[in-house]
């Protein structure tokens, strides 16, 4: 159970980023944090994100960077596995901001797994983000 709240917070914490932190932290050594990998972008790029807290829109750190990712839309899946990879239970999130946003990037979210419990117990996420990183040229 509480893998999946953690799975289902950094869900809404990617999907979310409304609320920019302070870029200078280290986020890779908050509680909770979850590295994700965002490829094939649209901008040409491809980055690697700490995403951290709870909540829907939530920014991402890009990591080796003061840059800070702020999602508009996203499309994702997250798959809740047991020890023996027993798939245990899909969650999919489909939102976006409804004001118009300028200068965003879109994303892949490769599968890939940002947690594994103490127990075994791991969760997946994969799909689409949207969005922009500040500070804006």
């Amino acid at each position: 159970m509480r893998l999946r709240l953690f799975l289902l917070s950094v869900a809404m914490i990617f999907a979310a980023l409304v609320f920019v932190g302070i870029a200078g932290a280290d986020p890779s050594n908050a509680k909770n944090a979850a590295m994700i990998s965002a490829t094939n972008c649209t901008d040409g790029n491809s980055y690697t994100v700490w995403v951290n807290g709870n909540g829907k829109f939530n920014a991402a750190h890009v990591a080796d960077s003061t840059a800070t990712f702020v999602p508009t839309a996203l499309d994702l899946t997250f798959n809740f596995y047991a020890p023996d990879n027993t798939l245990l239970q899909t969650s999919s999130e489909d939102a976006a901001k409804t004001a118009p946003q300028s200068n965003t990037i879109t994303c892949d979210i490769p599968l890939q797994t940002p947690f594994i419990a103490s127990d075994g117990s791991y969760g997946t996420i994969e799909g689409t983000v949207t969005g922009f990183l500040t500070p804006q040229g």
